[in-house]
This record gives C-alpha cells, sequence and structure tokens, in this order.
C-alpha cells in the first residue's frame, strides 16, 4: 500500500480509538500552508453536532481531547489542536528522510503501484472524422486519453488503447458532394489533399443549409456511401486513406500508438440490427424515424435510424460497446469526448443498459472542455478551426524565436525544438481540469518560467546538471542533517508522489501530477537558489544536499514519464 495512503488509514482509525467508538467520516487533506502541518483534519468541526461527551462544549474541545489522548507514533513529530476545531499533524524528520531511501531504491519505479493489478481497462480516445481536418479541440482528446492510459499503466492496469473514427455519415457525403462539384483535382502532396477535404466539407455544410436541392443530393449521397454504391465507393475509399495516412502522422508525432482503430463503417450496419430488433420493446416508430424515448427516462429522445434509413451516431456507437467487448475482454471501458456529449452519452448508454445491463456498466465517461484559441470557438462546420498541424507549428515558431533571444545556437535548436513543441502543447492542456473549458495560449505554454512544459524539463535539466559536477561518492550520507525550511519543503513533498498518482488515476485528473510536478520545481528552484550545494564546505551537508537534488530528479523523470513528457538531461 502507498505509505501515504497507510498514514491516512492509521491516522483514521488513532482517532476513532482516541474516542472509543467508530465515526462515518473523518478527513484528512495536505494543508496549502505547511505551518498547517503535513496532513490537516475538519473532523471535530464536522463531527460535533453528533458526538455527546461530558465536558466537551465546542469543536475545539473535541479537537483538544483527541490530542490530549492521541499515542506516540513513530513516523509523527507532533499534533495540534488549533482554533476553531482543526487538528494539525507533523510528520518526524526521520520519517522524511526515510522516504528518500525509498525513492533511491525504487529509481524510475517510484510511485507505482498494484491498484490495477489483474484489471483490463479500455481507452478509446482521439475520434477524429475522416474527411475533416482534426482540430485543437481533438488534440484535447488526443493528449488526455494517452494520459490517461500512461497513468492506468503505472498503477499496474493493462491497458488497451482504441480510437474510434467517422468515416461515414453526413459529413461525408458533405465532403465528398462538394469535392465533385468544386471538380477539386487530386495532388501529389498528402497535406493538400487533406487541406481540400476540409475546404470541400465547409462547402457542403454551407450549401446543405441553403439550398434545398442541393441538400437533397447531399442526402442521397450520404445513402450511396452507407450502401457503398459503385459510382462513389472508390472515391470514398481513397479520401478515406488520404486521412487515416494524415492521422497516423498525428499519432506516431504525439507518441501513441493504437492497438484498434474502429470506423463507423464497421458498426452501422450492426447498430441497426440491434435497433430494429429492439422496436417496439426499447425503441419506437415516430415520423417514419425509429427512435429511444428517453423523456421516459428523464433524460430526452434521439434518433438511432433517420427516416432515409440510415443508423445515426447512437446506433453506431451502441454497435460499437458489443464490438469492442468482443475484441477485448475488458473489465472497465473510457471514453473520453467533450462535454458537450455529455447528455447524448446518457441516452445511448441508457438504451444499452435496457440491451445488456451488465455491459452498460461497464462504461465510463470522461468528459473534457472545449479549447478555444484566441476566444473564437472551434467549428469545422463553419471554418473556424485551428488544426493539430496548426498549433503544433505556431508553437514552435515561438519557441523557435524564444531559444533564439536565449542565444540558443542552430544545433541546440534542432535538437530539441520538436521535444519542448510536443511537450508545451501537451502539458498546457493537461494541467487543467479535464471538465473544464480552456484558452490555449501559446506564450504560457512555452514559457522557461510558470507552469509550463519547457519549465519542468528545464528545471530535470538542471538537476541533472548539477549532479554531473559531483564527482565524490554520496552513497554514505545522512539526510538527517538537512533542515532548512527549502530543504524540508522539498522532504514534504516527494513522499506525497505516489498518493498523487493514485488520486489521478482514481479521478481521471492528470492535473493532479501537473500541479504537483509545478510546485515540486518551485521549491527546488528556490533551494537551489538559495542554498549552496557544491560549495558548501561540510562534506556531510554537501553529500546530504546531493541525494535531494538526485531525488528529486527522479520523482521530476518519473512524473514527466507519466504526462508523456521526456525529461530532458541538456536543455
Amino acid at each position: 500500500m502507498i505509505i501515504s495512503t497507510q498514514i491516512k488509514k492509521d491516522l483514521k482509525r488513532t482517532i476513532e480509538k482516541s474516542l472509543g467508538f467508530k465515526l462515518k467520516k473523518i478527513h484528512l487533506e495536505h494543508p496549502e500552508n505547511s505551518e498547517h502541518g503535513d496532513y490537516t483534519s475538519n473532523f471535530a468541526l464536522e463531527n460535533f453536532g453528533e458526538i455527546k461527551i461530558k465536558g466537551i462544549k465546542n469543536p475545539l474541545d473535541l479537537a483538544q481531547k483527541i490530542v490530549d489522548h492521541f499515542p506516540n507514533k513513530k513516523y509523527l513529530q507532533k499534533i495540534k489542536a488549533v482554533p476553531p476545531g482543526f487538528i494539525n499533524f507533523y510528520l518526524s524528520d526521520k520519517f522524511l528522510v526515510s522516504q528518500i531511501n525509498q525513492i533511491i531504491k525504487e529509481k524510475d519505479g517510484f510511485g507505482t503501484s498494484n491498484l490495477g493489478k489483474n484489471t483490463k481497462v479500455m481507452v478509446e480516445f482521439g475520434q477524429p472524422n475522416t474527411h475533416k481536418l482534426p482540430h485543437v479541440g481533438h488534440f484535447r482528446s488526443y493528449v488526455l486519453g494517452e494520459t490517461i492510459a500512461r497513468i492506468l499503466e503505472f498503477t499496474g492496469f493493462e491497458v488497451c488503447r482504441v480510437n474510434y473514427q467517422g468515416d461515414v455519415g453526413l459529413h461525408v457525403a458533405k465532403c465528398l458532394w462538394g469535392y465533385k462539384r468544386k471538380n477539386i483535382k487530386e495532388s501529389k502532396d498528402l497535406t493538400e489533399n487533406i487541406k481540400n477535404l476540409q475546404k470541400a466539407y465547409i462547402y457542403g455544410s454551407k450549401v446543405y443549409e441553403e439550398n434545398e436541392k442541393d441538400r437533397k443530393e447531399i442526402d442521397e449521397l450520404n445513402t450511396k456511401i452507407y450502401s457503398q454504391d459503385k459510382s462513389v465507393v472508390d472515391l470514398w475509399k481513397k479520401t478515406r486513406q488520404w486521412s487515416l495516412n494524415y492521422y497516423a502522422l498525428i499519432h506516431k508525432r504525439l507518441g501513441i500508438v493504437y492497438r484498434r482503430e474502429y470506423f463507423e463503417s464497421e458498426t452501422a450496419r450492426a447498430g441497426k440490427k440491434i435497433v430494429l430488433e429492439n422496436v417496439n420493446k426499447i425503441f419506437k416508430k415516430s415520423k417514419g424515424a425509429i427512435i429511444f424515448p428517453g423523456e421516459k427516462y428523464g433524460l430526452h429522445n434521439r434518433v438511432f435510424i433517420t427516416a432515409a434509413g440510415n443508423p445515426t451516431y447512437e446506433a453506431k456507437d451502441l454497435a460499437l460497446i458489443f464490438l469492442k467487448k468482443t475484441d477485448f475482454d475488458y473489465d472497465f471501458s473510457l471514453i473520453s469526448t467533450a462535454s458537450e456529449q455529455i447528455e447524448y452519452f446518457k441516452v445511448v448508454y441508457n438504451a444499452a443498459e435496457r440491451i445488456a445491463p451488465d455491459l452498460a456498466k461497464k462504461f465510463i465517461h470522461i468528459p473534457f472542455g472545449l479549447v478555444s484559441l484566441t476566444e473564437i470557438r472551434l467549428s469545422s462546420r463553419k471554418g473556424t478551426i485551428i488544426s493539430i498541424d496548426e498549433l503544433l507549428e505556431k508553437t514552435k515558431e515561438s519557441l523557435i524565436a524564444l531559444m533564439q533571444r536565449k542565444n540558443y545556437n542552430e544545433e541546440q535548436i534542432e535538437n530539441i525544438v520538436e521535444t519542448l513543441t510536443i511537450s508545451a502543447t501537451k502539458y498546457s492542456i493537461l494541467k487543467q481540469m479535464p471538465i473544464k473549458n480552456i484558452a490555449f495560449n501559446i506564450k504560457e505554454s512555452i514559457a522557461l518560467e510558470g507552469n509550463s512544459g519547457p519549465y519542468l524539463q528545464y528545471t530535470y535539466a538542471r538537476a541533472c546538471s548539477i549532479l554531473k559536477k559531483v564527482k565524490e561518492t554520496f552513497q554514505d550520507s545522512d539526510p538527517l542533517i538537512l533542515r532548512e525550511k527549502e530543504e524540508l519543503q522539498i522532504l514534504k513533498l516527494l513522499y506525497c508522489f505516489p498518493e498523487i498518482i493514485e488520486k489521478a488515476v482514481q479521478n481521471y485528473t492528470p492535473n493532479l501530477i501537473c500541479n504537483y510536478l509545478f510546485k515540486l520545481a518551485q521549491n527546488f528552484n528556490n533551494f537551489y537558489e538559495t542554498l549552496p550545494v557544491l560549495k558548501v564546505k561540510d562534506k556531510n551537508l554537501k553529500r546530504a544536499r546531493v541525494v535531494l537534488i538526485k531525488t528529486t530528479a527522479q520523482v521530476l523523470k518519473n512524473g514527466l514519464k507519466v504526462l508523456g513528457i521526456p525529461a530532458l538531461e541538456k536543455m
């Protein structure tokens, strides 16, 4: 078990023992201000009204009673009751130092656990539609999904990464109709072909809303695509492959390897069959279409098969649930999509629950907020999008300009600028709460100061640079001589890393890891700028501080790895 989790459990048990009875709730948190201890509890404030003890007149009296009857613990230095009724717990220096030895012993394994042992998880993320440019909203899905998969693997889960792409549907019909109407010619350049598909899609979307005759033609083309009509199937296959080739380049650039890629073209027929088999049981006919009557269950009605007889996204997602389970016998299945689809998935999985209740219970939807750039909301239909490639190139250009101002030479820039580009953009996404809408800020993302990927990489590189200058051994150092507040602040953070990982995986919130690493980096840089290391005269103190740097670097490296960000030894 994670050491900080053990401490929390022991503290809770001891509080109950000191009072003589079990309690419903005891919250223990790490206070923001370390002067308030390493753990703090508002237990007395929360429970005072329910606890009747002679002589206890207020929450502070209750807190003090617990403190007075609290036995000695090897891992605790002291405990205090403070107004209006908090209990603050302070860890002993000896315990904090013991965690340094644990980090040195476990190295790259520090923070890993068997939390997910023998548990299979499928993680679906990415989900760009073919025949359209993937934008920064898809980038958030890619980055968040891949990082959640990494955190799961770090804690012992067996992970299967999958992608689900819309390669049939009205958007494809709009694109191919526009492509043919504008008589666009194939280019030898893949990127140019993708841009032409986007232009064709925007044009098709526009006329679909404005012209009834064109709308009818696009609807007819949509039906032909579903039925793989000979008049359109060759163009559909060719243009579809352009998209897949283009996405493969993005996956490679982001370091994503999928075990399986699903397509709507392979779930459409199965989805339609499932719906038709359950008409008048779960689904019903309405104005020529087949719908799920969600209003009966406090949701909203949704069409699963159109009046034209085509399965909708809903029907295809229904089939995907069963297909996934056949391919990978998962214990639970995660899907990360934009928060706009929260209500959509409530309907789809309510319908699924009525067909296969045990299977539907294994589903977990992880919604994420929208992404904007300079306050422009992204819409591929209206053409107001920033593509993934465009975002990365804009970030790279800004990084090159920054590095030139910092006097990096051309070789140095060439060696690390791509890595920094990916790191900067990934981290800007990951440091935010997943559900939060965000405005992407390139200047902030590349900053070498502040909460950014490059700042964390710079801090790790700085630690490595210091360690390379150390010639003597430090195996026999005594970290107990570390007494300065700058040293203790780092010690108080290092042991928390496994707990942060556990919280991040339980809540699917990589931002917790980002917040932790940023705080650790800040404290490390403050320590190094305040206290001497290489020039300190006391050899024992020098060795202890070198060990502190070594363990800090190790935890930074482990944390960056989980986020999918390389730990650069030189920057």
